[in-house]
């Protein structure tokens, strides 16, 4: 969730890039790598646009070795 502003934080991550993902109900989610390094502020904006509403299921099987 992120606060008034829109801004969030996420303490005590190492640093690497990550995949983010924006979504909420009503709209498309959107993803974008964020690159992350030790002591600086990584920032990522996200433009929601509205979309339909969906639901994804996944699903993962493993077949059992004969």
């Amino acid at each position: 969730m992120t606060d008034a502003q829109g801004g969030y934080t996420i303490p005590d991550v190492p640093g690497c890039v990550y995949r983010v993902t924006a979504e909420l109900a009503g709209f498309k989610s959107i993803a974008r790598e964020a690159p992350v390094t030790a002591n600086a502020v990584a920032k990522t904006d996200f433009r929601l646009e509205v979309g339909s509403v969906s639901e994804t299921v996944t699903v993962e099987g493993v077949s059992p070795l004969v």
